[in-house]
């Protein structure tokens, strides 16, 4: 079993729900800088589980 992933900026919820729905569900990392206002940041790191059997084929 493979694994895929990516970081997402909280401020971004249309992205954060875009890969939730696609199954992105496993939090692995949590970055904070600063508070999160205007000039601060925070994102999480998502990760999914692949089979290698759902992989397309040419």
């Amino acid at each position: 079993m493979e694994k895929q992933g990516g970081i997402i900026k909280l401020k971004n919820w249309k992205s954060l729900k875009f890969w939730h729905c696609r199954g992105f569900n496993n939090i692995t990392k949590v970055s904070i800088k600063g508070e999160l206002l205007d000039e601060g940041y925070a994102c999480i790191e998502l990760e999914k589980a692949v089979s290698r059997s759902s992989d397309i084929k040419p």
